[in-house]
């Protein structure tokens, strides 16, 4: 381990710095800590990579003691773990100057600014590297803790990239963009092209630093980088009050009457699984459908008391799933709140998704075989939600 600490010094005393802060208040940045973070994690994943080829650690112990290069530093991922040091020795360096002359600047908005933008790049310039290094399959590649990104992260990216995989760093295309479709809608036109190449280059899989460049580059979601999706304190009003609509009507004795309603068709034949009793529905429904009303039986009304309940929820479910997608602002009014929750998220999939699906395929007449393409998206947004 000493050997290689001393192989990655410069990377784990500019975490140390960065991550600790100035002492004057006028000198805090954000951006300062986001590249500690970003260095951090650069320090965990070179930690592992090093571990397994002890040359390396010789190697870089010696040119952070005098300045040699190895030829062997000058190729491949090493040129790249080598520029990673360098960067870690120039951010401080370029730390100390800031602090140095930044108390006597003339102009200090500009120059503060600058050092900005400074330390934007050089958080770019870290998920670059690493990226390229982690790319290569290098000996000792680590699997890095999804965690370590939340800090680099803001919280609909980070979400959206555990609700594609929440133990994996990488990730296919096809999963990215069905995730995203579910969860915003489908990638604009204008920037589909541009965000495939960039997540997925050649067809390789996407990585989860190439994600965290992209949304620094569009925002995330990739519409909400302009200055229109701005919300207002007017709106975020609205949106609040809309949820309280929303928790009143599923609080309310209606809302209870029709929940129970499909809950009880169910269990009251636990002997039947949840997709025959779901058929036996829909079959009674239809002859509902094509029966007077002076001579339906109970059985009937009861079946369209339960298409009653079933239009009801799924339209409570969709007007949720409009809020959420409205923006930022709605996710966290909805992140605040328990209601509906997780278990009943997962009680309207279990219970409602087969009677959708078998009203679609029996009470419509429509071919079964299309009910994959044709079902509501709800289901999968509480699918990826939950």
């Amino acid at each position: 381990m000493t050997q290689i600490n001393a192989a990655i010094s410069s990377i784990t005393n500019a975490t140390k710095l960065f991550q600790s802060g100035a002492s004057d208040i006028h000198y805090i940045f954000l951006e300062a800590f986001q590249l500690g973070h970003h260095l951090d994690i650069a320090q965990t994943a070179l930690q592992s990579v090093i571990a397994q080829d002890a040359d390396l650690g010789q190697q870089l112990a010696q040119y952070q003691k005098d300045g040699t290069v190895d030829p062997q530093l000058d190729s491949g991922y090493k040129k790249d773990i080598v520029k990673l040091v360098k960067l870690a020795e120039r951010a401080q360096k370029q730390r100390e100057e800031f602090m140095r002359t930044a108390p006597s600047a003339k102009d200090i908005d500009a120059q503060r600014l600058q050092y900005i933008k400074y330390l934007k790049d050089e958080a770019d310039n870290v998920r670059s590297s690493l990226d390229k290094i982690l790319s290569s399959n290098p000996p000792g590649k680590p699997a890095l803790d999804i965690a370590q990104f939340k800090r680099i992260m803001s919280a609909d990216s980070f979400d959206f990239w555990t609700k594609i995989n929440s133990s994996s760093t990488e990730v296919t295309w096809a999963a990215f963009s069905e995730t995203h479709r579910v969860l915003f809608g489908n990638i604009k036109p204008e920037y589909e092209a541009f965000v495939k190449e960039f997540l997925c280059p050649n067809g390789a899989n996407g990585t989860l630093l190439r994600f965290v460049s992209l949304t620094q580059r569009l925002g995330f979601p990739f519409h909400t980088c302009t200055d229109e999706h701005v919300m207002s304190e007017d709106k975020r009003v609205d949106i609040t009050e809309s949820m309280m609509n929303l928790m009143k009507e599923f609080a309310d004795e209606s809302m209870r009457g029709h929940l129970q309603l499909v809950y009880q068709w169910f269990i009251t034949a636990p002997d039947s699984s949840i997709d025959d009793r779901a058929k036996e529905w829909a079959t009674v429904m239809k002859e509902a459908r094509n029966t007077a009303d002076e001579a339906k039986s109970d059985k009937h009304k009861r079946a369209q008391a339960i298409d009653l309940a079933r239009r009801s929820v799924s339209m409570f479910y969709q007007r949720y799933m409009l809020l959420w997608k409205i923006g930022p602002s709605s996710r966290e009014v909805l992140k605040g709140v328990d209601t509906p929750g997780k278990a009943r998220m997962r009680d309207f999939i279990k219970y409602f998704l087969p009677l959708d699906k078998y009203n679609y395929a029996i009470v419509i007449g429509s071919d079964l075989n299309a009910w994959e393409s044709k079902r509501p998206i709800v289901y999968d947004f509480l699918q990826k939600l939950i």
